[in-house]
């Protein structure tokens, strides 16, 4: 019964890929924004440091339970590794990303109530990271919507019992807690239901092939690693001057720079297997223009977003937290370029995984996060938030020049290897 609701049936699938691409992006992206939105008006702001710094630890540990092989996963067409293959190496990958959770406890030398809020927080988002591999399996059978659809119901229920939780309890312990299992019992729920209808799920420890695609995926791992640390390299900043104030601050005029991502990647991830098949069919020029209405869209969205913000951005996020950040309207300007940057690089990012050029992306990332951990702290040390959001910015900028070049340095050679 449970199966038959989730699968649906195939009638107009392209428009429900669409449709159900667009409720999980704006689902998940709103995620840490609405627990934080709830947690700051409930508990305070003191609260929502603790869920903050919570948040944050786990944003960074999460891309070791990923270990970003779901972009190598859904354009494996030609399918070189079975789905056993995936699961496994993500089982390995979260126990190895709890660990490092524990570790990360025990030396940062937290309180109990900061340590429990990251350690709950991070068996949410190591859970995160499993189900992970079951809606990429999804998405390369082309059923994108499926594996949408099991982000939308995950993110509902667990979200909606972490709000219930604090509202009742006003415990931020309790109310993580609640949320790591609320998540653990979607996942049960729906990936046991659907998987059967693709593959079966099972432990498969081949050596040779669990090292061959970890070494495939260790750049994606790293790159993604660098980049999550250059995105937070502004909190690790203010964290270290002890601003617990104004990390919150910060993370509220930070969110809405992901609003960019989200819906450029409304457009971009259906396409990622079409354009894993142009390059497999060696149809560049088709790669090409897929990537340039991309960056026409990211713009005509940076604009809108920006425009927005300065009319009514900082009223409307001080209402929604309340927290006045009312002197923050250049700063969340300023963020919000930062965050067209990052969806264009996002965007070739993708482009250069599908052309198996993964490695090179090792070059931007190690050089941008070589100038974070050079300048971030000086700047947010001698001008606040505002060197904070332009630190951010002058990264993303870097970043997103950095992947473009690659890109086009190693096409324009596959177009004339091809000639």
């Amino acid at each position: 019964m449970l199966r038959k609701l989730f699968l649906g049936n195939d009638k107009n699938l392209k428009t429900k890929i669409y449709i159900w691409t667009i409720l999980s992006g704006l689902f998940y992206s709103a995620s840490s924004t609405v627990m934080l939105m709830v947690t700051t008006n409930v508990l305070g702001g003191a609260g929502g440091d603790v869920f903050s710094l919570g948040l944050m630890i786990g944003q960074q540990l999460i891309t070791v339970g990923y270990f970003y092989i779901r972009n190598y996963q859904v354009s494996d067409v030609k399918q070189m590794y079975s789905f056993g293959d995936y699961f496994t190496s993500r089982v390995l990958t979260c126990s190895i990303m709890l660990i490092a959770a524990v570790i990360w406890i025990f030396v940062g030398g937290y309180e109990r109530k900061e340590s429990l809020v990251i350690l709950f927080v991070c068996i949410y988002k190591m859970i995160e990271a499993l189900s992970d591999v079951f809606e990429g399996l999804y998405h390369q059978r082309g059923r994108y919507d499926l594996a949408s659809k099991g982000v939308v119901l995950k993110n509902i229920v667990s979200i909606a019992s972490y709000m219930i939780a604090l509202i009742v309890t006003k415990d931020i312990v309790i109310s993580t807690a609640i949320l790591a299992i609320a998540f653990v019992l979607m996942f049960l729920i729906f990936d046991s239901t659907v998987v059967g209808v693709f593959d079966k799920v099972k432990f498969v420890f081949d050596g040779k092939k669990q090292i061959s695609l970890h070494l495939a995926c260790l750049p994606l791992f790293i790159n993604q690693f660098l980049i999550t640390y250059i995105n937070n390299s502004a909190k690790y900043a203010i964290e270290a001057l002890n601003q617990s104030a104004m990390l919150t601050e910060y993370n509220i005029i930070f969110m809405p720079a992901f609003v960019i991502n989200l819906f450029s990647g409304f457009i971009l991830k259906p396409l990622i297997t079409t354009m894993a098949k142009l390059n497999d069919e060696k149809n560049y020029n088709g790669l090409r223009k897929i990537l340039n209405k991309q960056k026409i869209w990211i713009f005509i969205l940076t604009l809108i977003c920006v425009v927005g913000a300065y009319l009514l951005g900082t009223p409307v996020l001080s209402l929604l937290f309340h927290i006045d950040i009312s002197n923050y309207r250049r700063e969340l300007c300023i963020i919000l370029v930062g965050g067209g940057f990052c969806a264009l690089y996002n965007a070739y990012c993708y482009a250069i995984v599908i052309i198996r050029k993964q490695y090179s992306m090792l070059i931007s990332c190690i050089t941008t996060a070589i100038l974070a951990a050079m300048f971030m702290p000086g700047l947010v040390k001698g001008f606040g938030m505002l060197g904070a959001s332009v630190g951010y910015m002058a990264l993303m900028g870097i970043m997103a020049l950095m992947y473009i070049i690659l890109f086009e340095i190693f096409l324009s050679k596959m177009e004339k290897e091809e000639k």
